[in-house]
């Protein structure tokens, strides 16, 4: 086969891996929070950088838990975002790279406005709202802590001014703008980082995803996404300075899986102090 023979022959698989691709799209969760924006814009721009250009859509319906699993084991959704705990073990391609980079692991505990925020000591005697299917409930529940489920993260809030529990424990990301509730001065870090799991049947989408991911990581365009995202940026810049105190609850990955740890924006190996989970 000549040299021209086997150029042409490159472009055309090129071009029919490219089409068959862009045919199929990717459908990701239905997007209702900054972390489901931040994670589609992400997928969006790495694929690109692998010159996939692909459709993206989201997922009618807003679906969490089991029904979140179902939908993405039958094919529905092509590529999700979870916490540690929540995809260890799964069949699919997991991607060792924190999406969030470590910053959507931040907490506050957050109180009715008025009320005195509860010092970690007096906090297993307190009701806990949390998010049901946040992946760290079922770590804090083990360590006889008394966590009230919400079926959904968006009426955590309301629940609590409506006295439904004593305090809630919400991720950093999700309190912009809640400034009629009173949150804790130190920001509690778990050691879970999300991470994106793509369907068994899309390896070319997590190949492309994982190369996109670590190009923007080695030529900046990470950090500028960052720094466009009010949220990362504020809460990155408040542990850059290192005057907020940072109590951390340790979490072990599954065996075997090594987070890549050069995309990680909290140190949790510094001097952080150790919280009595």
């Amino acid at each position: 086969m000549s040299r021209l023979t086997k150029f042409l022959s490159m472009l055309l698989c090129t071009a029919l891996f490219s089409t068959s691709v862009n045919a199929n799209g990717i459908t990701l969760p239905f997007q209702d929070s900054v972390e489901d924006s931040h994670a589609s814009i992400l997928i969006a721009k790495a694929l690109a950088a692998q010159n996939l250009h692909a459709a993206i859509t989201h997922h009618p319906q807003s679906l969490s838990g089991e029904r979140l699993k179902n939908a993405f084991d039958d094919g529905e959704i092509d590529i999700l975002w979870q916490s540690g705990k929540t995809v260890s073990g799964t069949k699919h391609h997991l991607l060792n790279i924190p999406v969030f980079r470590g910053l959507m692991n931040s907490y506050r505990i957050v109180a009715r406005k008025g009320d005195a925020i509860p010092n970690l000591g007096k906090l297993r005697n307190l009701e806990i709202g949390m998010f049901r299917d946040d992946g760290i409930v079922n770590p804090l529940q083990q360590n006889d802590y008394k966590v009230i489920r919400v079926k959904h993260g968006s009426n955590l809030t309301a629940m609590l001014q409506g006295e439904r529990f004593d305090v809630a424990f919400m991720p950093v990301a999700r309190l912009d703008g809640e400034n009629y509730l009173t949150t804790s001065d130190f920001i509690v870090n778990v050691e879970n980082p999300w991470f994106f799991i793509v369907h068994e049947s899309r390896p070319d989408i997590a190949r492309a995803l994982r190369k996109g991911l670590v190009s923007m990581l080695e030529n900046g365009s990470l950090d500028e996404l960052l720094k466009n995202t009010p949220w990362m940026l504020s809460l990155h810049n408040e542990l850059k300075e290192n005057q907020t105190e940072v109590v951390t609850l340790p979490y072990v990955a599954q065996p075997g899986f090594e987070i890549a740890q050069e995309f990680m924006l909290v140190d949790s190996t510094s001097s952080l102090l150790t919280a009595s989970f």
